[in-house]
């Protein structure tokens, strides 16, 4: 058994210095002690769970492992401890590690041990306490706050809020009446064209009109559709009536498609039903209120019934709820320079003066 000469300290063989007072480990120290042993009658040997020197392994010196920037750095004894539970654990299922090496350990080795420990833990806090005060004296950056992304806004808006109303209005909001619709949703859709410029009203109008109103019940989509393609083939060639006649089949076999319910409007737009026409797309919007169509179309019905400052604000409520503004805005410019119907012209220039504003 080797002991330090100094402390008088029991050490491992394979030791190089004693823990506990520094004293360097001669290799004629080590000899003797092997010697000493090896004319001992013990002959067999346990690895400590604790050591009073740096574990080490059993077999060969270990090497010692180092941190460019805190230098050498030693395994932790209770590291080591863990280290060993778990692999007595997995390799010895039902029997503790501490069970079958506490024959081989003295008492005067635990106490080294825990000598060892306390030190260890000492030094480990002093070193510890000692970054932190000189990163404190370093002055340590203070946080900075992360910038979040803005929230997602359900439907593409022209301006914010708070420079809606800066400008004054081109449209006179003192001549829409009514919308023509279902008495659920005709005061809301009302509103909507009265608030044409406040996109933020315009928002909770439409959720409610979503919330309040019931949507029809699904029926045979792919008979509809069918129908539907036909009737697109008559009105490719101006044949209005029989367009909206075969969309109206559509319907009966597909009440709740939406495209149909507004191909079937601008059917009888185009053939200058206009009354049939605003009662449709009154349905319409009140089943998709942000449909952009759909107000495209009832403005036009408006403008061809002599109110162009309805027919102003339903192609301005129609271009805020745009998936895509660039092609509204070009549509509507396109429509102000080349539209050959007067009234539909004068009330496009006014919705893009509105819009400007």
């Amino acid at each position: 058994m080797l002991q330090c000469s100094s402390c008088n300290s029991t050490l491992r063989p394979t030791a190089r210095i004693c823990i506990k007072c520094g004293h360097a480990v001669t290799d004629e120290e080590r000899k003797q002690a092997l010697q000493e042993d090896a004319a001992s009658s013990a002959t067999t040997s346990i690895s400590p769970l604790y050591t009073s020197d740096p574990i080490q392994s059993t077999e060969s010196e270990a090497p010692v492992q180092t941190d460019s920037n805190q230098g050498p750095v030693f395994s932790s004894p209770v590291g080591e401890i863990i280290s060993q539970t778990g692999t007595a654990q997995n390799t010895r299922a039902g029997t503790s590690p501490v069970s079958v090496a506490s024959n081989s350990i003295t008492a005067q080795q635990k106490k080294i041990a825990a000598i060892g420990i306390s030190a260890i833990l000492v030094v480990g806090f002093a070193v510890g306490l000692s970054s932190i005060m000189s990163k404190k004296e370093g002055a340590l950056p203070s946080a900075q706050p992360v910038a979040l992304p803005a929230p997602a806004v359900p439907v593409p808006l022209v301006v914010d809020a708070s420079s809606e109303q800066k400008g004054s209005s081109v449209i006179d909001l003192k001549n829409i009446r009514p919308v023509m619709a279902p008495s659920q949703t005709s005061g809301l859709l009302t509103d909507m064209l009265l608030n044409n410029s406040n996109s933020v009203k315009l928002l909770e109008l439409k959720a409610k009109i979503e919330e309040i109103y019931p949507k029809p019940d699904r029926g045979d989509r792919k008979t509809a559709r069918a129908l539907n393609d036909q009737a697109l083939l008559a009105f490719r060639q101006e044949n209005y009536q029989q367009a909206a006649n075969i969309f109206a089949e559509a319907l009966k076999s597909d009440p709740s498609d939406i495209e149909v319910l507004n191909n079937y409007a601008f059917a009888l737009l185009k053939g200058g039903r206009y009354a049939d026409a605003e009662r449709v797309l009154g349905f319409v919007l009140s089943i998709a209120p942000g449909r952009t169509s759909g107000w495209a179309n009832l403005a036009d019905v408006y403008a061809n019934t002599s109110r162009p400052d309805a027919a102003s604000a339903a192609f301005v409520v129609g271009f805020r709820f745009a998936t895509n503004q660039d092609k509204a805005l070009a549509f509507l410019r396109d429509r102000a320079e080349s539209e050959s119907n007067e009234n539909i012209r004068r009330a496009v220039i006014n919705a893009l003066a509105q819009l400007s504003q």
